[in-house]
């Protein structure tokens, strides 16, 4: 991803649930307003921008901080797909 502004451009993130939602139509599949993202067979959510699967965690950081982590990032309690912010660390 190049830019911030382009996250922001295509998704809305409610930071208490830490669920990213599309802002507008994506193709056939999505409406502005659906949840973004699949839950890949690790337990991870996953979501596609651009042609490019970002793990939804890493974009929560890239919110947060500005940038993307130098690390990888663990969820505090261990549930995968919970990604608020404060459940996540590098």
């Amino acid at each position: 991803m190049k830019t911030i502004s382009r996250l922001n451009e295509l998704l809305s993130l409610d930071s208490e649930t830490g669920v990213f939602t599309w802002k507008s139509k994506r193709g056939s599949g999505s409406n502005a307003g659906d949840v973004a993202g699949k839950i890949t067979k690790y337990g991870y959510v996953s979501i596609k921008i651009d042609q490019v699967d970002y793990f939804a965690h890493r974009l929560v950081w890239l919110i947060e901080h500005g940038s993307f982590p130098s690390l990888k990032i663990d969820h505090i309690n261990r549930i995968k797909d919970d990604n608020r912010w404060i459940n996540l660390r590098e």
